[in-house]
């Protein structure tokens, strides 16, 4: 929704607003739990979709109670099923790791069904398998290297659509929504990051895999965290959460910084690069 909400959702009661809109958060994070192979979380989830309509002071819903999580799941799966189809792209086998995701994260009780709804996924009515089975393929599409070469990026993808449709469920205004840009995210980097890093470059046709899953990261982190407000010990945390990225890029950072190191000595343009100014993180 924006500020003035749309014509689909104008003038309907709160509670189906509500409602909707937390479905669909619900079935990205039910996508987002299968690609992070987060068992625990994928039976959480289902529970809470089950059991939503069940809660007290909440009216009677008048509709099948899956039909519209199922709808934004496979919403989801299909726009991620277009990008594995585009010219060019070779993603083979997402049905393989679907059925994997499936044995690996749903729940015991609804494994043998889902399976059988990735075998049919047109028949029968939604239900907790069929919803399942839309997630697994989904994360399917998702988890592959050549749909989402940044999975940092991904994960960064289906974040934002939860927190838009959380607002849209509570009718926030657009300009109250909050987001972090690459500049936000960048700034943030520079600040917490060794004095000798090498930075990521403005340009996002110019990024490395390695920068996009940095600053993917780091936005996901400061939607979490606002910059304003995060403390030493959560940055710490952050820290820790990147050391994969930051060891897997070390060639390419020792590159850059040789490179940088020759242009400050006066091998490049002749002008020296002045040193970052950090602002101290207990400051904040």
């Amino acid at each position: 929704m924006t500020d003035n909400p749309s014509a689909i959702f104008d003038g309907l009661p709160s509670e189906v607003v509500e409602r909707t809109g937390q479905m669909h958060a619900l079935g990205g994070r039910l996508i987002l739990a299968m690609a992070d192979r987060d068992a625990d979380t994928v039976g959480e989830l289902i529970d809470t979709i089950a059991g939503y309509d069940d809660a007290p002071g909440r009216r009677p819903y008048p509709g099948p109670r899956f039909l519209t999580v199922y709808q934004a799941v496979f919403e989801l799966a299909d726009s991620f099923a277009q990008l594995a189809v585009r010219p060019g792209v070779r993603a083979d086998g997402s049905f393989d790791r679907a059925r994997a995701l499936v044995r690996d994260c749903v729940p015991q009780a609804h494994q043998d069904e889902t399976l059988r709804r990735l075998d049919t996924p047109g028949q029968g009515q939604p239900d907790a398998a069929k919803v399942l089975a839309a997630a697994a393929l989904g994360a399917g599409f998702a988890t592959q290297p050549a749909v989402f070469p940044s999975q940092w990026a991904m994960r960064l993808t289906l974040l934002r659509q939860i927190r838009t449709n959380e607002a849209e469920a509570h009718r926030v205004p657009a300009r109250e929504r909050i987001d972090v840009s690459d500049e936000e995210a960048i700034r943030f980097l520079d600040e917490v990051l060794p004095d000798d890093f090498v930075g990521i470059s403005r340009s996002p046709s110019h990024r490395d895999l390695w920068e996009i899953d940095l600053l993917a990261s780091a936005q996901i982190f400061l939607l979490g965290h606002p910059a304003s407000t995060v403390t030493p010990e959560q940055v710490k945390f952050f820290l820790g959460e990147v050391t994969a990225i930051l060891e897997g890029a070390l060639g390419d950072i020792d590159r850059r910084r040789t490179e940088r190191d020759q242009k400050t000595r006066g091998g490049g343009t002749g002008q020296r690069t002045q040193p970052r100014k950090k602002k101290p993180r207990g400051k904040r």
